[in-house]
Order: C-alpha cells, then sequence, then structure tokens
C-alpha cells in the first residue's frame, strides 16, 4: 500500500498585501490556511507538515486543534524552495508527497486525491505529477519518493521552470485537475 503526505507552504512574507497577512484572509469563515490545511488533511489523514516562517505565530495559532506537524523554517527569507528543502525532509518516510500552497483557496479533496490517484501510473514513481489545464501547469504537485530524495541531495530548484522544461521527462502531466 502507498504511503502518502503533504507539505503546506505556509512562511512566504506576502509582500503584495502589505501589512496584511493573505493567509489569514477568511475563505467561507476560516482563515485560508486553515482551509487549505484542512483539505489535506481530509486525504492524508493527518500526515501534513505545514511550514512556518513569516507571522509563524498567527499562522500557528490559525492552525490550533488540527492534526499537522508545524515546523519553522528559520531560512524562509530566502524564499520558497527553502521551505520546500525543511518540509521534504520531514517527509522521508513517504511513497509521495504532495507540496501544496498555502493560498490556494480553491483546492478541494477531490483535487488532492486525483493528483494521488496519478501516482498509480507506472511511470508515476520517477516522476512529478503536475497539474495542467490546456498548457498552463499549475500546483499543487506531487514528488515520488526517488525525486524528493534528488531535490533534496542536489537543491534542484522546483519553482526553477527551465529546469523541468528542460528535463520534461521527469513529469507526469495529470490533466484532470487544476488549482488556481
Amino acid at each position: 500500500m502507498l504511503r502518502y503526505s503533504s507539505i503546506l507552504l505556509a512562511a512566504g512574507i506576502s509582500r503584495r498585501m502589505g501589512a496584511t497577512n493573505k493567509l489569514l484572509l477568511e475563505i467561507d469563515g476560516l482563515p485560508m490556511v486553515r482551509h487549505c490545511a484542512e483539505r489535506l488533511i481530509e486525504v492524508t489523514g493527518g500526515a501534513t507538515t505545514v511550514v512556518l516562517g513569516h507571522d509563524a505565530d498567527k499562522i500557528a495559532a490559525s492552525l490550533n486543534g488540527l492534526t499537522v506537524h508545524m515546523i519553522k523554517n528559520p531560512d524562509y527569507a530566502a524564499g520558497q524552495m527553502a521551505s520546500v528543502n525543511v518540509g521534504l525532509r520531514l517527509s522521508c518516510w513517504s511513497d509521495f508527497t504532495l507540496i501544496a500552497l498555502a493560498d490556494q483557496p480553491r483546492l478541494t479533496s477531490q483535487m488532492i486525491s486525483e493528483l494521488f490517484s496519478a501516482s498509480q501510473q507506472p511511470e508515476a514513481n520517477e516522476k512529478i505529477i503536475i497539474p495542467m489545464r490546456s498548457k498552463e501547469r499549475g500546483n499543487p504537485i506531487v514528488l515520488p519518493a526517488l525525486i524528493r530524495e534528488r531535490i533534496i541531495r542536489e537543491s534542484t530548484n522546483l519553482g526553477d521552470r527551465k529546469s523541468t522544461r528542460l528535463n520534461s521527462s521527469h513529469l507526469v502531466i495529470s490533466y484532470a485537475v487544476f488549482c488556481l
């Protein structure tokens, strides 16, 4: 039986919102970060790591009572990949790790389940699963253990579209889901 985990990236500085942290904006009466965490928990059963950084205490308080593992990235200002690497190191026990952004209010449990279902394709053990709509890539993504270990070892930047385009043989494109 395959083991799944998820990482919720909630460390960003949220510069474009000014003094307001967008992760704390309410979506259906809940902080956006909590909404996203709840969707991940529904699918992974609590195998979710939330990477904190900017406003860590406020973000942690908004997740109070949820079954998540929270860790603060002391180097969150270095960018998203620093937080991805912190989270990946904690998901080393799983076969597949979903990496989600905490500012995806349209994220649903069904979308997460469909991405994890794509991991059952024979070639998925060696490829990154990326949701698509038309020709546009989206989030969240799913990493198999083999790729996760390579990213940690080589400090690969997943946000570098050039590296994923040059290594497109490492990608499985899931056409069924897409998050904005």
